[in-house]
């Protein structure tokens, strides 16, 4: 493998592993990542990300990427990922709310419901 000479590696490698460690201390994630309810709606490989539905009155659902933030009674906070297709009045990056719904044959969906 090649390396470009003005590439620094340590400084990259120093400042990957920092980011890894910090994120990894939040109790907040932690949690959220053994909250297995949402388990099917993760993606296979980034688990603190998952499928959400969003529903607003007039637009058709959007199913859209978030990253967990932090697990509550009621709902779970998580960033969105990324630029909804139609105008739900949201962009990547806002803080949302997620409701986990099971329905009536025991599926898991998260869904976020922006009327």
């Amino acid at each position: 493998m090649l390396i470009n000479s003005d590439f620094d590696l340590e400084y990259h490698m120093n400042y990957a592993i920092n980011q890894t460690e910090n994120y990894r201390k939040n109790q907040e994630v932690e949690i959220l990542r053994a909250f297995s309810e949402i388990d099917s709606c993760r993606n296979e490989d980034f688990p603190d990300d998952f499928l959400t539905y969003f529903f607003k009155e007039g637009l058709n659902p959007e199913g859209m990427w978030v990253r967990g933030m932090e697990l509550k009674k009621d709902y779970i906070l998580a960033e969105l990922l990324n630029q909804p297709r139609q105008d739900f009045g949201i962009n990547a990056g806002d803080i949302i709310k997620v409701i986990v719904y099971e329905d009536e044959s025991g599926g898991i969906s998260c869904i976020a419901d922006l009327r």
